[in-house]
């Protein structure tokens, strides 16, 4: 739902409702390709779990049969993208994150819609 969202008109809800879009680093649309990418840098629990759940499935019919320490690892691993990401965007110039550095996307204030619209509109008034 996410890479659909977000690679047809730039933006999540949430992104959305903050007035952001994402676009690739000329400016222009992204693509289903970008976005998965996006998608599977930063989160990338969610993708190995799915990868897990998938496995299990096909092995053995069923899909929670899940390793403590498999579990773990995931959430350690999202736990270092996580901060690594927040790291970058305080750190850097251009505010870019890990998953935007891979998949060759910039995040950027669409002053068109969300909060932003609205409160410049009540400021107007």
């Amino acid at each position: 739902m996410y890479v659909i969202g977000v690679a047809r008109n730039g933006s999540s809800s949430g992104k959305r409702m903050l007035g952001l879009r994402v676009v690739g680093e000329s400016g222009g649309k992204v693509g289903n390709g970008r976005v998965s990418i996006r998608f599977a840098v930063a989160y990338p629990l969610w993708v190995l779990t799915a990868l897990r759940f998938l496995y299990h499935a096909s092995i053995s019919g069923s899909v929670f049969p899940f390793e403590q320490h498999a579990i773990v690892a995931c959430c350690v691993i999202q736990t270092c993208v996580t901060i690594a990401s927040l790291v970058m965007m305080w750190t850097r110039a251009d505010r870019k994150t890990l998953h935007d550095l891979a998949a060759g996307t910039i995040v950027i204030r669409d002053e068109s819609d969300g909060l932003y619209r609205r409160r410049r509109m009540k400021v107007r008034k």
